[in-house]
């Protein structure tokens, strides 16, 4: 007779290991008796539960009084819980990428624990201010495509390892979600205060540009209010603004009008007639047939709108006013509010 062990030994949590006999020939049936240090439950039976090392001694005497003994010495591993967190993910950097879209691209250097780190937990602020886990992701980066233009976000991440240990937070970083501004691409031509055309390219701060002050439009250059804004009768009378801030991007994403006679980015505003309204809307939303106001105060109809994909130089143009309108190649044209 012999007894046999588990051919594991590692102890369940909260569990036992089970040893069972082997009787080799003798009569049945048998009475059974286990002795050793960690016996659980019932130690009269062919088969008994142990949860520690030790040596576990069984006696067997059958019904004729015929007797057999066997030890083992069993080795009981119990695994020890992991406390112990990784280490702070350290370099968090997040970047609105592409710019002028709806996503944050977030990396950082990687964390190292005694066990092995299993993933990284993404906390962003909520609309009340409060970090929020996000997302988990098991590699060293992250979009966020759930970002709004004109807001700003910020994040933070926690290292995590199998037994849910989380590290401290890692450095924060703060995004600002950019809205692409309403641009003109280079070359554009734009009418000075003295009627000359300029290219765009060559304005600087403080120049004076042409530009018309539209009757029953309260121009402050705010977005929301100006797409509020219509007409049937368009009236206006010529004055100036003065550039409060010209500045360049580098972009692929153009909406070509009329085969080039106006080229800018689809965010950029523009006054058009559409069924015989006058409005304020974006290059993105033309359609064949509407038209432009021209400098000479000719109505000039769009015809072609093609869009370009290769990299293009843009330039925005802030006016302080009083009036936020201009021309641009001929063509009146409107200086938006900025997010």
């Amino acid at each position: 007779m012999f007894v046999k062990s588990p051919i594991d030994n590692v102890l369940p949590d909260g569990g036992f290991l089970t040893l069972t006999s082997i009787i080799v020939g003798g009569e049945i049936p048998y009475t059974y008796l286990w002795t050793g240090p960690g016996i659980v439950g019932a130690n009269n039976n062919s088969s008994v539960n142990v949860n520690s090392s030790g040596t576990y001694n069984l006696s067997v005497t059958s019904n004729t009084g015929c007797s057999q003994t066997g030890s083992l010495y069993f080795s009981v591993i119990t695994p020890t819980s992991d406390t112990e967190a990784p280490t702070t993910p350290t370099g968090l950097l997040g970047k609105q990428i592409p710019i002028y879209t709806e996503n944050v691209s977030l990396s950082w250097e990687q964390s190292t624990d005694n066990v092995g780190v299993t993933g990284y937990n993404i906390y962003r602020n909520n609309s009340f201010n409060v970090m929020t886990l996000i997302a988990t992701t098991t590699s060293l980066s992250y979009i966020d495509n759930t970002v709004l233009f004109g807001k700003e976000y910020d994040y933070y991440v926690t290292a995590i390892d199998a037994e849910n240990n989380e590290s401290l937070v890692s450095n924060t970083s703060t995004v600002f979600i950019l809205k692409l501004k309403s641009c003109l691409v280079e070359g554009t031509m734009i009418t000075d205060c003295n009627n000359r055309e300029v290219l765009i390219e060559d304005l600087n701060e403080n120049d004076g540009i042409m530009s018309s002050e539209i009757n029953t439009l309260n121009d402050s250059g705010n977005i929301t209010e100006l797409r509020k804004w219509d007409t049937i009768s368009l009236m206006e009378a010529r004055t100036f603004s003065t550039i409060k801030k010209i500045s360049s991007f580098k972009v692929n994403n153009t909406i070509i009008i009329n085969k080039g006679l106006l080229e800018g980015t689809p965010e950029h505003i523009q006054l058009v007639q559409r069924d015989g309204v006058w409005l304020f809307i974006e290059l993105r939303e033309l359609i064949n047939g509407d038209n432009f106001y021209g400098i000479n105060k000719e109505i000039i109809e769009v015809y072609s709108i093609d869009k370009n994909t290769d990299d293009r130089l843009v330039y925005n143009i802030e006016l302080s006013g009083p009036n936020y309108t201009y021309y641009a190649n001929n063509i009146l044209t409107h200086n938006k509010e900025i997010l």
